[in-house]
């Protein structure tokens, strides 16, 4: 299989190769996959993955068989240059999406300064003679800080127990420990703690209570309950709701003082350990949570998540939106959702700039105020009280569009049913309403292929474009009220049915107008594919529009200025049937009334829209000057004539 990117080629031996790319920009925690990526896709050793592992290079000897053979560059040649390429363009290259991240990996703990004189005093307060206290303070300061620095405190204060200190034993016990173990930060403090002045001895936890103590200690900030649902929330680079991974942590967390205490040779440590083993069964897990649940440490509201409008999620961590800026996931900014894809800074995404550009027709007015108004829309809140109908005919990619945004914005992106804008409550308050509670969190609520010739439910759209409570429940759930932040993005082929006088519509209505249509050579079966490969470099284009829209607003656009206008004009179904149907010559001539309605109602219905009522009618002429003719045998309309057939 020949590469999609040339290599620099290693010769080790008659007939084997290595093959060498040099990539610029690959983050250290994405190397083992890129490696075994490789390997599968080129038929290579996938055990070849680890990041410190030194390939034969040139010049050295390869034994192999009984000969000796010189490592030699076959290319590049001499005097050529190996260009690095850009880890998102070699990503490209080779087809590789981003890896998702794991479902439960413990994120470390870090220390930064002020953290570490709080663990000093914390260790100054714990002795070091126990065995299993020693251990737990070791894998404690692993997780803390799994380097030279947390070995040598480590180190200082087990020398603290004199006589029993043995650098040996303290060396390879700190190679063996596991970076995403359940001892934590939280495990010092915890010993800390119960080691009050005056107390030498502390006894292994053992029991439900004290495990579960022990439990709040340990993940105090990344675990935490809601009372009002009776649920666990982790954290796991994002908040998740999840009973499972809350009693998979407190599994490894006795599981650790289960290793501890089996290298504590004693009757009494006996039978700790076996009380320790009766305590890692499912049933006494759930118990031990039941316990942990009841502390204040860990309690915790559901409305505190997804709070902050100007974070966004991503597989990789969090972007803030002020500044454009990607960093570290950290519990304290409770989200629970993620984007479809990884932030890479690197990231471009030239085919969905030309898709953009082919759409608007070479407009870059049009083209830059829509991708502001998608930046926008990934922020977390509706202070601009708007909401975008799409507007053209079939293959205009409007459906392609929200499609791939959906995708690239993961969690964040809802897909609406029409019947939801249509009619968004079923009458009955009792009833479940699961795709009203679907908009919770999400930011952009995309409707494709609305039906223009229905009426869509205009004060619902209003609360949601308008950031006003809506309340619902899940199925078998609780009722909840929430305040949408999504902003929605409508389209359809045909105009919607909108009141003409309805103000506050109007007021949030802005038309994004597609008016090319995609056939014969245009059309690309395979474009929606090729764009949501682009995702990362169409997460940086969104960015780049939430930026835009910081700076400026989403300000305005001719082109949707004037299509909002003209919709509007079109939506005055009277206007329209004056204009096709009448003439304002021969003024003085006094036409029946039933015979003006009749006209009016047929042409209207003949252009799929809904006839005013006769009231409404005859309000909307004389509002327009017409003179409504009453006499006792006679009711009509002067000031204009109905054309003839």
């Amino acid at each position: 299989m020949e590469p999609p990117q040339n290599p620099g080629r290693f010769k080790t031996s008659p007939g084997h190769y290595h093959a060498v790319w040099l990539v610029d920009g690959c983050p250290i925690e994405a190397y083992r996959h890129v490696q075994a990526f490789i390997a599968k896709k080129f038929g290579g050793d996938p055990n070849v993955t680890d990041v410190t592992r030194c390939m034969r290079l040139a010049g050295t000897i390869n034994r192999k068989n009984g000969q000796n053979h010189v490592v030699r560059i076959v290319s590049p040649t001499e005097g050529e240059e190996c260009t690095p390429i850009a880890f998102s363009e070699f990503r490209r290259a080779f087809g590789m999406k981003p890896k998702r991240k794991p479902t439960a990996q413990k994120r470390p703990h870090g220390a930064g300064t002020h953290d570490l004189e709080e663990v000093r005093r914390a260790l100054e307060k714990i002795p070091a003679e126990e065995r299993h206290i020693w251990l737990y303070i070791g894998m404690a300061l692993h997780s803390i800080l799994p380097n030279a620095q947390g070995k040598a405190l480590w180190d200082d204060w087990a020398k603290t127990a004199r006589g029993k200190f043995d650098q040996a034993e303290q060396d390879r016990a700190w190679r063996n420990f596991k970076s995403t173990g359940g001892v934590t930060k939280g495990t010092l403090f915890y010993y800390a703690q119960q080691f009050s002045p005056g107390v030498t001895h502390v006894d292994v936890p053992t029991t439900e209570a004290d495990l579960a103590k022990l439990f709040v200690a340990t993940y105090k900030g990344e675990v935490a309950f809601d009372r009002h649902t009776s649920a666990w929330w982790v954290f796991d680079r994002t908040w998740e709701k999840s009973p499972h991974l809350a009693l998979r942590r407190c599994k490894t967390m006795i599981e650790n003082l289960i290793e501890a205490t089996r290298g504590v040779q004693s009757e009494k440590q006996s039978g700790v350990l076996s009380a320790l083993q009766r305590q890692a069964t499912a049933s006494s897990l759930t118990a031990i949570l039941r316990h942990a649940s009841l502390d204040a440490d860990v309690e915790i509201s559901g409305s505190r998540f997804d709070t902050n409008s100007d974070l966004l999620g991503v597989e990789n961590g969090v972007i803030d939106l002020v500044v454009g800026r990607h960093r570290p996931a950290r519990p304290d900014d409770f989200i629970t959702l993620s984007c479809g894809t990884a932030y890479d800074a690197e990231a471009r995404c030239p085919e969905f700039v030309k898709f953009i550009e082919s759409i608007t027709e070479g407009d870059n007015e049009f083209a830059h105020y829509i991708q502001r108004a998608l930046g926008y829309s990934v922020f977390g809140h509706t202070r601009e009280q708007v909401f975008f109908l799409i507007i053209g005919l079939g293959a205009n990619g409007k459906g392609v569009l929200l499609r791939v945004l959906n995708q690239v914005l993961g969690d964040y992106g809802r897909t609406v049913a029409p019947n939801l804008l249509q009619r968004a409550y079923n009458g009955n308050p009792n009833a479940s309403t699961s795709a009203l509670m679907a908009l919770k969190g999400a930011r952009l609520y995309a409707c494709t292929e609305f039906d223009g010739q229905k009426r869509f439910d205009e004060a619902f759209v209003k609360q949601i474009s308008g950031s006003d409570a809506l309340t619902g429940r899940c199925n078998f759930g609780e009722q909840e009220t929430f305040k949408p932040v999504g902003k929605l993005w409508l389209s359809t082929n045909s105009d919607p049915e909108i009141a003409h006088d309805n103000k506050a519509v109007w007021r949030r209505l802005l038309v994004i107008p597609l008016m090319r249509s995609f056939s014969g050579k245009d059309c690309d079966p395979d474009l929606e594919e090729k764009l949501v490969h682009e995702a990362p470099g169409i997460l940086n284009w969104l960015i780049e529009g939430a930026q835009q829209y910081r700076v400026r607003g989403l300000g305005q656009c001719a082109k949707v200025v004037s299509e909002t206008a003209k919709l509007r004009s079109r939506s005055d179904t009277v206007r329209s049937w004056l204009m096709a149907c009448c003439s304002t010559r021969n003024a003085s001539v006094i036409q029946g009334a039933k015979d003006v309605y009749d006209s009016y109602r047929a042409h209207t219905r003949n252009n799929g829209r809904t006839a005013l009522t006769v009231a409404k009618f005859n309000a909307k002429l004389e509002k327009l000057g017409f003179e409504h003719v009453r006499r006792a045998a006679f009711n009509g309309w002067k000031g204009f004539v109905l054309k003839s057939e």
